[in-house]
């Protein structure tokens, strides 16, 4: 249906009966609907509509100048359709407006002012995933109740081109709760005025000269967030910082922050330990940045903790797991772990046991060594098990046989064992598997035949082993990958082996 149908057959025009007229509706919620064209002109016959609701179509071409007569307008959700040109100052002649959403479009062009300087009703912004450009607009805030902009709540604009500094107005807005800035080209840090301002989520990730235009490199890290007692969210991920981590006192600091991200910078040195006072905490990645010694064993009170990203680092030595300083020790909430492309070594603790939550458990190219754990079967929630290329110079890597109890992970979809030093026969794995490695190690006998009933599995690679048939029924699955080397009995993927990929 188009947007010009959809306007008539509201109207009730054509050979429809008039049921109503065009200015009795008050909201059209069309979401998902597979509504094509443009916005038509006839919109503005809606004289009373309060919410206008088309999110997840295909709106397409610029919005028509009718729309902006429309004010008993309450809401504007266009979220995700494929609506272009430059966003209108008339926005701001819809003075009722609490929620105007227009993300994921194909926007192009500044914001606006007048959005953020006239529109004393409006609530949320979302201008999210577009092709927006310029710097972002100031607002203007009094002391008088209801003044321009204080009604601000939510403001999305992530994903676009926006450059220039983050406007020191923002810190003022009284009621604003949420914003959103990630990935754009914005510069010159965070101002000092966020100390005192209300936000409890702030994403700042994808910035990436947020902090590397900062006078003094060595001290990039912005000390201002520490101030932001209300925060709950934070990212703070690939904003050029560059320096040391500085230590947080988490009896005044952090003491509602659930989810944090600083990922993707280039910190110098150790985590500090008394981050693991900030028991509030989730969600914490702290991947790809570049911090090396030890993994800090404090993380053994972040009691709260459901996913840990410590991946692509410089961390060194084992697994805390001595006594008290054991992670095992909390950690207890742990959904998601993962430890991959660090420098840690010696095995898997057996104490993990006891993460029976745990649903993610990478520790991918390492130097860890022993047997996979016999317990690992027991953590039934386990989806997805990363253990490869732990096999480096002198660490062999995981040794012994797969074990048998693998089976009874139900909900596993992902497994990845390939580059260690495995032995014996592969056993019997689930049937939900989508994805199975196994290349590079030392198994051998025949492939189990439960292998050509996974209807799911997309991905399959053995070679560089001592396997010696594979089920004939396995070429009928819809596989996108499947390598197993030259010396194998494979009828569908021995003439591939050259490239290991079947077309």
């Amino acid at each position: 249906i188009t947007c010009g149908n959809l306007v008539r057959k509201l109207q009730g025009q054509g050979n429809e009966r008039k049921l109503v007229s065009a200015s009795s509706v008050t909201k059209i919620d069309l979401t998902n609907t597979n509504i094509r064209g443009p916005l038509p002109a006839e919109i503005g016959l809606f004289t009373d509509l309060e919410e206008l609701i088309l999110i997840s179509n295909w709106v397409s071409g610029t919005l028509p100048e009718e729309l902006f007569d429309l004010t008993n307008l309450i809401a504007i959700d266009l979220y995700d359709n494929v609506i272009t040109g430059s966003i209108s100052p008339n926005f701001a002649n819809l003075d009722q407006l609490a929620g105007l959403y227009l993300g994921m479009n194909q926007l192009t062009g500044k914001i606006p002012v007048e959005v953020f300087q006239n529109m004393e009703s409006l609530q949320s912004i979302w201008f999210n995933d577009n092709f927006l450009t310029g710097n972002l607009p100031d607002v203007v805030i009094s002391n008088e109740i209801n003044d321009e902009a204080s009604s601000l709540r939510d403001i999305d604009v992530k994903g676009n081109t926006i450059t220039g500094v983050i406007p020191e107005s923002y810190a003022n807005l009284p009621n604003l709760m949420r914003l959103n800035l990630d990935s754009n080209d914005l510069t010159g840090g965070i101002p000092d005025a966020f100390a005192m301002s209300n936000l409890t989520e702030f994403y700042l990730g994808g910035n990436m000269n947020l902090f590397g235009y900062m006078p003094d490199e060595e001290d990039a890290f912005p000390l201002v967030v520490f101030d932001m007692v209300n925060l709950e969210a934070l990212t703070l991920n690939n904003c050029g910082i560059i320096g040391a981590l500085p230590g947080v006192d988490y009896e005044t600091q952090f003491l509602n922050l659930l989810e944090w991200d600083i990922g993707d910078n280039q910190f110098t040195g150790t985590v500090p330990l008394n981050y693991g006072g900030v028991q509030s905490l989730t969600k914490l990645r702290m991947a790809n940045s570049n911090f090396e010694g030890e993994l800090p064993w404090s993380f053994r009170d972040l009691v709260n903790l459901v996913e840990l990203d410590m991946s692509l680092n410089r961390f060194t030595d084992v697994i805390p797991d001595q006594g008290e300083w054991a992670w095992s020790m909390g950690l207890n909430s742990l959904e998601v772990i993962n430890l991959g492309g660090n420098w840690i070594s010696g095995p898997i603790p057996d104490t993990w046991a006891k993460w029976t939550s745990m649903r993610k458990l990478i520790l991918d190219n390492n130097m860890l060594t022993g047997e996979i754990p016999a317990w690992l079967p027991t953590l039934g929630n386990l989806e997805e098990i990363r253990l490869e290329w732990n096999r480096y110079e002198d660490a062999i890597g995981f040794s012994g046989p797969i074990p048998d109890q693998l089976i009874n992970l139900q909900s596993l979809q992902v497994i990845h064992l390939q580059g260690n030093s495995l032995t014996g026969e592969i056993p019997n794995l689930p049937l939900s598997l989508i994805d199975i490695k196994l290349n590079d190690n030392a198994l051998e006998g025949d492939m189990p035949d439960s292998f050509a009933q996974m209807g799911a599995l997309v991905a399959l690679t053995f070679q560089d082993n001592f396997i010696q048939y594979v089920p004939e029924d396995i070429c009928q699955l819809n596989l996108g990958v499947l390598t197993g080397g030259c010396e194998v009995t494979c009828a569908c993927c021995t003439d591939q082996c050259e490239v290991g990929v079947r077309e």
